[in-house]
């Protein structure tokens, strides 16, 4: 073996031990990110359940308002931007069927 097969065997050994470093560090990324991915979609899947379980009260707490007449809680409805359309009996997703978050004087601490 000669002085340049000797160089270029050691330059692409160098290379392959680089490029399998890289490799490690690239997986290690690659599973935080996947993990970060897995967990903002079990929020988002929560927020898609809570949601609907939203909608279920807001026609409950409409029926009520309806049943009873009772328009202080029309007005609340009203006031948090929460709608009911009758003839879907499912509450408008689009006219703010979710209601506004709480103040912060009333959150649980």
């Amino acid at each position: 073996m000669n002085k340049a097969q000797f160089w270029t065997l050691i330059g692409l050994s160098s290379a392959v031990v680089l490029l399998l470093i890289a490799h490690i560090i690239l997986i290690n990324l690659a599973t935080g990110y996947q993990t970060k991915l897995a967990i903002a979609q079990q929020v988002i899947n929560q927020g898609q359940a809570s949601k609907s379980i939203l909608e279920k009260i807001a026609v409950e707490v409409y029926k009520v308002s309806e049943a009873k007449q009772d328009q202080q809680l029309k007005d609340l409805m009203a006031r948090q931007q929460i709608t009911f359309n009758p003839n879907t009996d499912s509450a408008s997703s689009n006219s703010g069927s979710t209601p506004a978050p709480a103040p912060a004087s009333t959150t649980a601490h």
